[in-house]
């Protein structure tokens, strides 16, 4: 699941519960910089 803010983790918690779910699993957790291969640098200035 990708998710930007607390809404949509929000929704995702109350449709597990509406739903039943008792357990969950960690697959994976990423930044955006590890998804897109972008990684803030301080030596790399930007014009």
């Amino acid at each position: 699941m990708s998710a930007c803010g607390y809404g949509a983790i929000a929704t995702a918690i109350i449709a597990a519960k509406r739903l039943g779910v008792k357990n969950v699993v960690l697959l994976r957790h990423a930044t955006s910089g590890d998804t897109s291969a972008i990684h803030w640098r301080p030596w790399v200035t930007h014009q």
